[in-house]
């Protein structure tokens, strides 16, 4: 009976470290599933959290658009009252424009009528004193005042043409 004695306390002794090692076992279980439960409610609360900055973000972006169409409506309106007026006065100013460069175009030709006719007249001037024996300084001069009316019809006729240009550019605007 020692002998079973013995037997059975080895073997209580053998229960009551499967028992305490299962009691570590289940403790560090519940420990686990504890934090698992923990992570859980966080990454839940996280969840939650993130979908009401969406929302709130969501709510932000339709008050911007909304405070946007207001405004563009508001303007809208606005250019769409004074648009009569603008147009009119568009028409009065492109009006005096085409008057302006009218007047600038008869002035310039006749400007380029009186150089032509003064440039022709210095021409027969030049043939017919060519071979007079005028004095060369009179001469000289003479051909140079004809040189720079040449260069004045040119630079008349190039106005000319900007200005034609510049009357067709209104016309088209207005």
């Amino acid at each position: 009976s020692v002998d079973s004695d013995r037997k059975a306390r080895t073997r209580l002794s053998k229960a009551e470290a499967k028992a305490a090692t299962a009691h570590v076992e289940a403790g560090a279980a519940i420990e686990f599933w504890n934090q698992e439960e923990e992570n859980h409610i966080k990454l839940q609360k996280r969840a939650e959290d993130a979908q009401d900055l969406k929302e709130a973000f969501a709510s932000w972006l339709r008050s911007a658009y909304a405070g946007m169409e207001r405004k563009t409506e508001q303007t809208f309106n606005a250019l769409h009252q004074t648009l009569p007026h603008d147009l009119g006065r568009h028409r009065e100013l492109a009006q005096m424009l085409r008057e302006t460069l009218f007047e600038q175009n008869g002035r310039l030709r006749t400007a380029q009528m009186k150089t032509m006719q003064r440039f022709v007249e210095q021409r027969q001037d030049l043939e017919r004193l060519e071979y007079s024996g005028v004095d060369k300084s009179v001469f000289a001069k003479l051909q140079q005042s004809h040189e720079q009316d040449a260069q004045s019809l040119a630079f008349q006729c190039q106005q000319l043409e900007k200005l034609d240009e510049q009357k067709s550019h209104v016309s088209e605007i207005a």
